[in-house]
């Protein structure tokens, strides 16, 4: 597997379509929990936890312009095109996000080294959990989770696990964080400002053990993924994981078909 890896990432067009396939899964899946979450937070009473009104004006501006990123990244005759349009594509996603959230959050844009507010501190908390576990779905099929399709070759980046992680992060990590906030379960005070120009937010030790939960019961929510019991049914969202590992190493042994992303509706 890990020589036919090889082979594939020397192969330009093989490597646009898987990396194409993942951006375009990603984009779906955030699109599909915004408006999840959308409709959620208009149809729960004030007094249930509702987030309130919201600015429906930025939202939908948002939105309109990940899809206009999706349907140009389709089109892209290279991965480092591909990038940027999923770079926008992103920088609009969470200009929705901000328009989720309340003002409290302190929440702009996203920040990655250090995260300056709790929610972006949130979302990296969740991110690192994320990472493990698709890490070890890509090692448990054998693949060298450092050679990937999508993001860039570096020392020590484990490009293959971030590529196969892409299409999870609004599936688990933000629908989890976005979930956790407005349904009041975490609230700004819960973060601690540590006074570190390195993490100058972070989780208290509560915070910590809540997500920590939290994400595990994520993971053992059944979906339905087309290969799980061997023609399609319910799983886990840990195990379809597992399976969207699996698919990959299908399409690079089989040195054909194409590679589908997991993908919500």
């Amino acid at each position: 597997l890990r020589h036919r890896q090889l082979l594939a990432l020397g192969d330009e067009g093989k490597t646009l379509a898987v990396a194409g396939a993942i951006v375009d899964g990603k984009i779906n899946n955030q699109r599909v929990v915004l408006q999840r979450q959308q409709r959620r937070g208009e149809a729960t009473p004030p007094d249930e936890g509702a987030r309130g009104p919201f600015d429906t004006a930025r939202f939908d501006r948002a939105l309109a312009g990940m899809m206009r990123m999706r349907q140009a990244g389709l089109g892209a005759g290279n991965v480092e095109t591909l990038r940027g349009y999923e770079g926008k594509a992103a920088a609009f996603y969470f200009d929705a996000v901000r328009a989720l959230l309340e003002p409290g959050w302190g929440f702009a844009r996203r920040e990655y080294y250090p995260p300056p507010d709790p929610f972006n501190a949130l979302l990296s908390f969740s991110y690192s959990l994320l990472q493990k576990d698709v890490f070890a779905a890509v090692n448990r099929v054998g693949f060298d989770p450092y050679l990937g399709f999508f993001h860039e070759l570096e020392y020590g980046r484990p490009s293959l696990a971030l590529d196969l992680m892409e299409e999870w992060r609004p599936v688990v990590a933000d629908a989890l964080a976005l979930e956790l906030v407005n349904r009041g379960r975490l609230r700004p005070e819960q973060f601690e400002r540590t006074g570190s120009a390195k993490r100058p937010v972070q989780l208290g030790e509560a915070g910590v053990e809540l997500v920590l939960r939290a994400y595990g019961e994520r993971l053992e929510a059944t979906v339905y993924h087309p290969d799980a019991g061997g023609g399609g049914g319910q799983t886990s969202l840990r195990q379809a994981m597992r399976l969207q590992a699996y698919r990959l190493a299908r399409v690079i042994l089989e040195d054909g078909g194409t590679y589908a992303p997991f993908v919500v509706r």
